[in-house]
């Protein structure tokens, strides 16, 4: 059943508009190609309005998963990260030109594929209205669902990290858990260099966060790295075979941000905004 066409919807319009609403930077972070209503007409195809609608909220955990992971709760454990960069909106605001192309030229059966196709609707407009604006090369926020910095650290904390409580769980499982995780921590450098490629491409437009904004960012970058809270997460695994690439992987992503914290400060608050 479509989430947005049927009566027991995982979300509920409002709060699937305010999230995706703060995801306007979100980018393209696997391999996977778009879906298909991103390259067939639906005129020929048979789509009907629930699959545009699936297929949109499929399409979008794929192009955002940090997000939708951390927000939605869906796939939480997934080891995509999202890609930040200037390329990865692009594939964002391309999937909203699609999904509003498709749902104009497929009629709606009832009235609750019109209620699904309008809210649809609604998120992509909002969606493309903030990129128009250019407002992905100047995501600047401390906040743990808009700052791409916070959104991403605050996602390692909804990963399964096999506590099984007072029931011991088996070596296989542990492992399996961190292993995921360390694939994301792994990702940690990437994602961090793609919200700063957005930023330098924004730079070059003057297209500038807040000076204050920016302050703030790298002072809560600054103090993650110091702290190390990548390194004090990995050590909740304790001993074993992933104990090494995790602290290794942790200390990247520990220097990640702590040089992210420093460029901001440098390089990019001088001629941010007043």
């Amino acid at each position: 059943m479509c989430v947005f066409c049927g009566d027991d919807g995982l979300l509920s319009r409002r709060a699937f508009l305010r999230c995706t609403a703060s995801g306007v930077g979100a980018a393209l972070a696997t391999s996977l190609p778009l879906p298909a209503l991103a390259q067939v007409d639906s005129a020929t195809s048979g789509s009907t309005v629930t699959g545009i609608c699936d297929s949109f909220v499929e399409s979008y955990i794929r192009l955002n998963p940090t997000l939708t992971g951390r927000v939605f709760g869906l796939d939480r454990s997934g080891v995509a990260v999202t890609d930040w960069s200037p390329a990865g909106s692009e594939a964002v605001a391309t999937l909203m030109r699609d999904t509003l192309g498709a749902l104009t030229s497929t009629p709606a059966a009832n009235h609750k594929e019109r209620l699904g196709a309008g809210f649809v609707e609604d998120t992509a407009n909002s969606i493309l209205a903030g990129y128009d604006a250019g407002e992905q090369y100047r995501k600047m926020s401390t906040h743990v669902f808009i700052g791409p910095p916070a959104l991403l650290l605050t996602s390692f904390e909804m990963m399964s990290q096999a506590t099984g409580g007072e029931v011991p769980l088996e070596p296989e499982a542990v492992n399996n858990d961190w292993g995921r995780i360390l694939e994301r921590l792994r990702a940690v450098p990437t994602g961090i260099a793609g919200y700063r490629e957005s930023l330098e491409y924004g730079m070059a437009r003057n297209l500038m966060a807040p000076r204050s904004m920016t302050l703030a960012v790298a002072k809560q970058c600054r103090g993650w790295a110091k702290q190390g809270w990548f390194t004090t997460f990995v050590n909740r695994y304790g001993g074993g075979t992933l104990a090494a690439p995790l602290a290794e992987a942790a200390t990247a992503a520990n220097r990640s941000y702590g040089e992210l914290a420093e460029w901001l400060e440098a390089s990019y608050a001088p001629t941010a905004a007043p």
